[in-house]
């Protein structure tokens, strides 16, 4: 393997690569090299035992206290002549996963070291290799391009028969429980969608019902809204939820999907675990050994192992998600009762 690195020093001194194979950094996997003032284009060759799997990489600066400042401009992995992975600047500073002895970097990957720590002793480590060579968005493609395919043909044939039969009510309600596990964006998106369909209903039929519960709920806008400060009206955003759905629900009647769109719950949110099962599985089989993880230790710190799992979504916030995996199991289990779906949701249970 080969290591190529452009490295900008503010004076001159040491740099040093470390590898780790799964035993940590030591000095039997170090590479030093000497470095002139200025922009320095190094090029640091290293072997692995066989069968060795490289796991990090490490940058070490030096120990020169007079050293202030320290740039990477590019960072590459080549093996027989092969580009593994290549970051730019940018790039760069997105992929460091531990720093020590810096006082600040910029997005110009400059490290600004910290000479008042003592031991004087700054370094990187970068993230897993394997994050390196596959990009986020590879793997994320990897990961749901199964279901895309599986799905597709099916989804287009349920949006068109939507609109044949002039459901757009369903195919927007749809589209707002499908945004759900989605950027909160999305789901604000697909609101005010529902929103605005429901004000050009109310202005086509001139009727609107606003029952007592809805009223209630209108009257939890007014509790933040009083105790707001001055000028602190953005933080009306969320519970601004508290009017908007009550309109929606007074204009738009829902009743006769009720059925239906607790199935397209119960499947989007199916799909959801499952891809989640998935992702666990390659986790704990693959993955997870770069994050020195597996079965017996992965419970020992469940909040964050659990975002590992669920970083290919956009919002991976599990607790967040988990409420509404459990309102998917009450509407199958009333879907159920009532014999409007097979029996899944033993399986669902199992999923969730």
């Amino acid at each position: 393997y080969v290591v190529s690195v452009d490295v900008d020093y503010s004076l001159a001194g040491t740099f040093q690569l470390l590898f780790d194979t799964g035993d940590d950094f030591n000095p039997a996997q170090q590479i030093n090299v000497e470095v002139e003032k200025g922009l320095n284009s190094l090029e640091l060759p290293f072997e692995l035992k066989e069968d060795g799997q490289l796991k990090f990489l490490r940058l070490d600066f030096g120990d020169d206290v007079q050293l202030s400042e320290v740039r990477l401009k590019s960072l590459s992995l080549f093996s027989k002549g092969k580009i593994l992975f290549d970051l730019g600047e940018k790039e760069i500073t997105k992929k460091v996963r531990l720093i020590q002895g810096v006082e600040h970097v910029d997005n110009a990957a400059v490290f600004k070291l910290d000479a008042s720590r003592s031991p004087f002793d700054p370094y990187i480590v970068f993230s897993p290799i394997n994050e390196l060579i596959y990009p986020l968005w590879q793997r994320i493609l990897l990961l749901i391009a199964p279901w895309l395919l599986l799905f597709f043909f099916p989804f287009l044939s349920w949006v068109r028969e939507r609109f044949e039969k002039k459901e757009l009510v369903l195919f927007l309600t749809a589209l707002f429980i499908a945004s759900i596990p989605l950027k909160i964006a999305w789901v604000t998106f697909s609101a005010l969608l529902l929103l605005a369909y429901s004000l050009f209903v109310f202005v086509k039929k001139k009727e609107i019902n606003f029952s007592l519960d809805r009223l209630a709920i209108l009257g939890l806008f007014l509790v933040p809204l009083l105790f707001i400060g001055q000028g602190e009206f953005s933080n009306l955003a969320v519970p601004l939820g508290f009017v908007i759905f009550p309109v929606i629900c007074s204009i738009l009647d829902f009743s006769p999907h009720y059925d239906e769109i607790k199935k397209i719950h119960t499947r989007v949110f199916f799909v959801l675990m499952s891809i989640t099962i998935v992702s666990w599985v390659l986790l704990m089989g693959y993955s997870g050994y770069f994050y020195n993880l597996g079965l017996s230790n992965y419970f020992g710190d469940i909040k964050a192992n659990a975002h590992l799992v669920m970083d290919w979504l956009y919002y991976p916030h599990t607790t967040f998600l988990s409420f509404f995996i459990l309102i998917g199991g009450i509407f199958c289990l009333d879907l159920f009762k009532r014999q409007k779906i097979d029996n899944v949701l033993q399986l669902w249970h199992c999923l969730s």
